[in-house]
């Protein structure tokens, strides 16, 4: 059996791990959907079987603590692992549009759900706690704007399990997690701040007048 695909000139190693198989176990049209839906990954339809697996590979390395992830279904049969927590993002105005929410941690990256119930590492959620945005409101009883801080994924934690020793040291051998928050967090929010930051300069140019 080849340990290579040959697609015109590019020659692709196939792991042999549980991933790959799982990937070549689906057709084409549920690779073009779980691409879509775990990745928000748009491949060309002119695409064939192999060259579609190793789009959603090439994803798979880049969003790789998507592997660390635990479906609904997993955590109904073997119950959420130690360090980890089941949450759900929530869809709001900003992210009607998006299938998933992108964050980083500690150089990798993650492709969050948005809408769907999972589990993923504790240390994904303090990301998540941690990411905000601005938003103005106008309070009624001085007519002025007030700033307050909302998350820029709003989620609810529906579980969540304590690391153990054997989880922690494996987390920070797998994933550099150190058990403490993250400082250092993919900047998903630039469009977010800017936003607000042209609804206060348009405050102060309206009170300067």
């Amino acid at each position: 059996m080849s340990t290579h695909d040959v697609i015109g000139e590019k020659t692709y190693a196939k792991p042999a791990d549980e991933f790959t198989e799982m990937l070549e176990g689906m057709t084409k049209p549920e690779l073009v959907k779980y691409a879509r839906m775990t990745y928000n990954l748009s491949v060309n339809a002119k695409y064939n079987k192999p060259e579609l697996i190793e789009a959603i590979r090439d994803s798979a390395r880049k969003f790789k603590l998507n592997a660390s992830f635990q479906t609904g279904a997993s955590i109904a049969t073997n119950g959420l692992r130690p360090g980890y927590s089941e949450i759900q993002l929530h869809r709001t105005e900003l992210t009607k549009g998006l299938r998933t929410a992108i964050v980083g941690l500690n150089g990798t990256m993650a492709s969050l759900p948005i809408g769907s119930k999972f589990g993923c590492p504790n240390e994904l959620v303090a990301v998540l706690n941690d990411a905000v945005r601005i938003e103005y409101e106008k309070n009624p009883d001085t007519d002025e704007l007030e700033e307050r801080q909302v998350h820029s994924y709003p989620f609810t934690v529906f579980a969540s399990q304590p690391h153990t020793p054997e989880s922690q040291a494996k987390a920070s051998r797998e994933r550099g997690f150190k058990g403490r928050p993250p400082r250092e967090f993919w900047d998903e929010n630039y469009a977010a701040r800017l936003q607000a930051q042209r609804e206060e300069e348009l405050y102060h140019s309206q009170n300067d007048e």
